[in-house]
């Protein structure tokens, strides 16, 4: 019995030693893991807003985020009378393809200000450029600081554009997950932790400070390929994003209003789509003939024939991205516009290049909503509503995500509807007597008072998404329509001759690259797109002098690597371009271009097996049969017959 109650003693020491390490662990703010993202940790920590130092008082955007947010500042301490509005998300927030004087949080902020004296409503606008909502929620951590009055949030739409690893995580036991949710709530597990992983590697990712986007590597949609674990881990991390942003403004005592997510279903065609593994080569064959009968009969205006092509290409690869989109035109054009919407969010959702928010993260947001009792913005409702057909597309939009400047205006008042109706706001903006038209004649008035130049410069921004989102026809026509005003932007004709150089117009590619070093800036940005053009009029020789022109400091290495060993294939140097070449796909592993020239060059120089080796690899990455090695090897061969002599 002595012997017992000994033990217990010990065991209750114990307990109290545990808990006295705790509470101090506390007070010196030690935060426990599950304040921490699980999925992710990032190498440093950048704050947004620093003192100016022009100003006592007042804080401003740090240089080092301007590439992803709009210029602002705010006074610290909060004056009298201010509601500190801070709104959160990506490049819709942020107000692309214009800035944030359209934007709906500044729209928000404008009506609520408009004939009212009492309180002054500020925006604060922390809408980054490709910032997914695990970067959000850091964002919201900061902003406690600065005496906020409301929480905004608008963001799902690009979850999919870093990389990182979530296997681990995702196949984890129950049992496991729940003892690392129990054990995760203690500072004293986080400070063994900390000091373990310090010294063994972390199982999360770590992503840099800024962001990095796959589509922004080279090879960008090489990279993305089906994978549903990633998915898994995506929608996991989007969730657990949420709920701590959610938590955290509860213990703060701060209004949070989340927001539905909107995009583009009928305007915009999937970026990327894949066939679904295990198909033979006779499918394939056979789906790309049902699905070019089914264009063509659509084009014929042969709506019921289209269809019948459509359905049977979707009866043996249902994950192809664009046999939903065309079914979704075929059926609205028949008038089955509920099953049209269905087929275009499915177009949506099997896009392999996911740069639309996905519909799980719609029901996540409103699930959490009702979880947590938070106000919920229902933005995707409203656009259905406002669309033709219940189906949103271009008359709402801008392209893929971005509405147009009354769509921004849209959102700003579902949520200024949502704030009044949550009695969040200290009155009520839609309580006069014809306040909503009032407000209404105000959005209009002020919309009538945008520049044509402001205009002009959000087609340039329209231009420079579909650039990057690789719809070259809908970027021409847009950057096109913003050069006619628009004369002084580099980067309106660089873009326009990177889309030539895609098309296959290097010659007219090379006149507009000249015009924007005419302008001037991004000298070497502008000198590779010009070796592009070079190597693709099949001229080594102009490509050299080019790249030789770059200065070492601006040389960006697998890139140049690349194109200068694709020089020199074409002038007979292959010794040279073989060592340039395998330098730029060890530095590059997905990118087809380089494989595809490298094996040329172990053709040229007789290494064989390599060459049908690197071609293998090629093939893996196309999508093609390697068995087109030999076709590949006297195409090669017979183009390469006569070294191009120097003029």
């Amino acid at each position: 019995m002595k012997k017992l109650w000994g033990n217990m003693i010990a065991v209750a020491a114990g307990v109290i030693l545990v808990l006295l390490v705790e509470l101090l662990l506390t007070v010196a703010g030690v935060a426990p893991l599950a304040d921490r993202d699980p999925f992710v940790g990032f190498k440093g920590s950048t704050p947004v807003f620093v003192p100016d130092r022009s100003q006592s008082g007042r804080y401003t955007l740090n240089p080092a985020k301007g590439v992803f947010f709009n210029q602002q500042g705010f006074v610290y301490p909060k004056p009298p009378d201010t509601f500190r509005i801070v709104s959160f998300g990506g490049s819709t927030t942020y107000g692309r393809p214009y800035l944030n004087d359209t934007s709906f949080p500044n729209w928000l902020s404008r009506t609520l200000n408009w004939g009212h004296d009492d309180w002054f409503f500020e925006n604060i606008n922390l809408g980054g450029i490709s910032y997914a909502s695990y970067r959000v929620s850091r964002l919201a951590d900061e902003m406690f600081a600065y005496s906020p009055d409301l929480y905004i949030l608008y963001s799902g739409h690009n979850e999919f554009l870093e990389s990182r690893t979530f296997e681990k995580i995702i196949h984890e036991l129950p049992a496991l997950k729940s003892l690392r949710s129990f054990l995760h709530r203690s500072r004293l597990y986080t400070v063994v932790n900390d000091a373990v992983t310090s010294v063994k590697r972390s199982t999360r990712t770590t992503l840099p400070d800024q962001v990095d986007a796959k589509l922004e590597e080279i090879g960008g949609y090489e990279l993305y390929h089906r994978d549903e674990v990633f998915k898994e881990g995506v929608i996991a991390q989007y969730r657990h994003s949420l709920e701590r942003t959610i938590t955290r403004c509860r213990e703060r005592k701060i209004p949070l209003i989340l927001c539905t997510l909107t995009s583009n279903l009928s305007g915009i065609s999937p970026f990327k789509s894949e066939h679904k593994p295990g198909l033979d080569r006779w499918k394939i064959d056979r789906f790309g003939e049902l699905l070019s009968s089914a264009e063509a009969a659509y084009s014929g205006q042969d709506y019921a024939q289209a269809l019948e092509h459509i359905l049977a290409a979707e009866s043996i690869d249902d994950s192809f991205a664009q046999v939903h989109y065309l079914k979704g035109h075929i059926l609205l054009r028949l008038g089955e516009y509920g099953k049209a919407r269905e087929a275009l969010i499915r177009a949506k959702e099997e896009d392999i290049v996911p740069l639309r928010a996905l519909e799980e993260f719609n029901n996540i947001i409103r699930e959490v909503a009702g979880k947590y009792d938070v106000p919920l913005a229902d933005v995707e409702s409203a656009f259905r509503m406002a669309a033709p057909n219940g189906i949103p597309g271009n008359e709402l939009f801008l392209d893929h995500v971005h509405p147009t400047i009354r769509g921004q205006q849209l959102i700003a008042w579902v949520i200024m509807e949502t704030a009044a109706g949550h009695e969040i706001l200290p009155f009520d903006p839609l309580s006069g007597e014809g306040s909503k038209e009032q407000l209404q004649r105000f959005h209009l008035d002020e919309y009538n008072r945008l520049t044509p130049r402001y205009i002009a410069e959000g087609y340039w921004g329209i231009g420079r998404v579909f650039h990057w989102a690789g719809k070259f026809p809908e970027a021409r026509e847009a950057l096109l329509e913003s050069w006619k005003t628009v004369r002084d932007i580099a980067e309106i004709p660089y873009l326009l001759g990177d889309i030539e150089v895609a098309i296959g117009n290097p010659e007219q590619a090379l006149l507009y690259f000249r015009e924007a070093q005419k302008i001037g800036g991004e000298e070497s940005r502008i000198a590779y797109a010009m070796t592009k053009a070079a190597l693709q009029l099949g001229d080594g020789y102009m490509a050299i002098r080019i790249l030789d022109g770059i200065p070492a400091d601006q040389r960006e290495g697998p890139l140049h690597l690349g194109f200068a060993g694709e020089a020199y294939l074409l002038v007979g140097r292959t010794g040279e371009a073989v060592k340039d070449l395998e330098a730029a796909v060890t530095r590059t592993q997905e990118v087809q271009r380089f494989h595809f020239s490298l094996a040329r060059a172990y053709i040229l120089e007789g290494k064989e097996a390599l060459a049908m080796k690197t071609f293998g690899r090629y093939a893996e990455l196309a999508g093609i049969d390697p068995l087109m090695y030999s076709q590949f090897r006297a195409l090669t061969l017979e183009k390469f017959s006569e070294t191009r002599k120097e003029p």
